[in-house]
């Protein structure tokens, strides 16, 4: 291939020269045969863990959170059925250690989604998954809450390798006969926690509409069940945001908070055309309001920058933390842009009535895209900021980019 066009060297060269950075930075000319009695004391030391631990925490999404069904109450000894698929083997344990002896728990995991295969797993029979069903609400009946324990495993998302190992789905559904064990869960009468866990986003209709909190957790590190046992008995606050938007169906992909404007011209027949979540979105157990927004100018130079300012003050009842989000429009460009897009964020604490100003700075750089040429542009014109806790909860303000003098 050099010997066709020889401009190819250059690049080969420049990865070369990366890799060959990067071994000198790691001192590995000098010292190439690394001590595995080293390795292995930092290897899940106590800061590693410990920082494990503290990215569950930061990271578990609380997606619903009806009649504040979450955290539960102290001082009442309740029975919580731990139940479904997803259901862990340390679970209980992680939940005994958090909670102590105010509560008693049922487990019952039910059915597996899958057989095992790590190559090409096959779905656990119907009439399995129907007798899992039946004995997990016979298991649940003297509880008070169940949490539930639903989303996908290493089975259900996984690599594929062509024919000799499958990965990929059709369907972005929840696999198997989960939404049914939720919705005969709910026919209990009793409050029905889901924890989701999964690989990949998946459309979980059935689980908003019948769930009485969603606690959504993605994969998390092997200490996850312990986070999730602080956040269900309130010794932590959710304060994580979607870094997805969850759509309704595998017909709206792909939906993104920064598609065009011209992608939202049409509705959809028969179903809702916006996003089960948005992009960015998040509760807490306590809320959070946010003033009207400030500049310290409306108009930026291509040689300045502006400054733009929200208070965001804790109104509910409890310490908690919220992602602040900065987003910014072009509204005219030499090409069609994005109807928003995320240009910054800040996640700050507050306990109940405080009070913090959150402020970023906005610069020409960026404003920058790329262009007709498909080189980096910045182009003068009209823009609009926009602030607030999700993608699809913001406050505006206009500013103007114009030409330094």
């Amino acid at each position: 291939m050099v010997k066709n066009d020889p401009e190819l060297e250059g690049y080969i060269d420049r990865s070369a020269r990366r890799v060959l950075r990067t071994k000198f930075i790691l001192g590995l000319f000098d010292d190439p045969y690394q001590d595995p009695v080293e390795a292995g004391r930092m290897t899940r030391d106590e800061a590693a863990i410990a920082l494990a631990h503290k990215a569950d925490l930061e990271s578990i999404i609380l997606l619903k959170n009806e009649n504040r069904a979450l955290p539960l109450k102290e001082g009442r000894q309740l029975a919580i059925a731990l139940v479904a698929p997803l259901l862990g083997d340390k679970t209980l344990q992680a939940f005994e250690e958090i909670a102590g002896d105010e509560y008693e728990f049922i487990t019952e995991k039910g059915f597996d989604l899958t057989d095992g295969n790590r190559s090409i797993p096959q779905l656990t029979p119907m009439d399995v998954m129907q007798e899992g069903i039946r004995t997990i609400v016979d298991a649940s009946q003297d509880s008070e809450v169940i949490v539930l324990f639903l989303g996908g495993d290493q089975f259900t998302a996984k690599e594929a390798f062509f024919g000799s190992a499958l990965g990929d789905r059709d369907s972005i559904d929840p696999v198997g006969l989960q939404d049914e064990l939720l919705i005969e869960l709910k026919k209990t009468g009793k409050p029905v926690i889901v924890v989701f866990k999964h690989r990949r986003t998946l459309s979980i209709n059935a689980i908003d509409e019948h769930a009485d909190a969603i606690l959504d957790c993605w994969e998390l590190s092997e200490f996850g069940d312990k986070a999730i046992a602080k956040m269900i008995f309130g010794q932590a606050n959710p304060s994580g945001k979607l870094p997805v938007t969850v759509p309704r169906s595998i017909g709206q992909i792909p939906f993104h908070y920064s598609q065009k404007e011209i992608n939202y011209k049409k509705e959809y027949l028969f179903a809702e055309s916006s996003p089960l979540y948005p992009f960015g979105y998040g509760l807490s157990y306590t809320s959070f309001d946010y003033s009207i927004l400030r500049l310290s100018d409306n108009t930026l130079t291509t040689d300045g920058s502006i400054i733009i300012e929200v208070d965001v003050e804790n109104t509910g009842q409890s310490t908690g933390s919220e992602v602040v989000q900065l987003y910014i429009k072009d509204v005219i460009g030499s090409v069609l842009r994005p109807g928003k897009e995320l240009k910054g964020f800040e996640k700050v604490s507050l306990d109940p009535g405080e009070s913090k100003t959150v402020s970023f700075t906005i610069d020409p750089e960026m404003l920058a895209f790329t262009g007709i040429e498909m080189e980096a542009v910045i182009e003068v014109g009209e823009y609009i900021a926009m602030v607030g806790g999700s993608s699809s909860a913001l406050s505006t303000i206009d500013f103007t980019l114009h030409t330094a003098d």
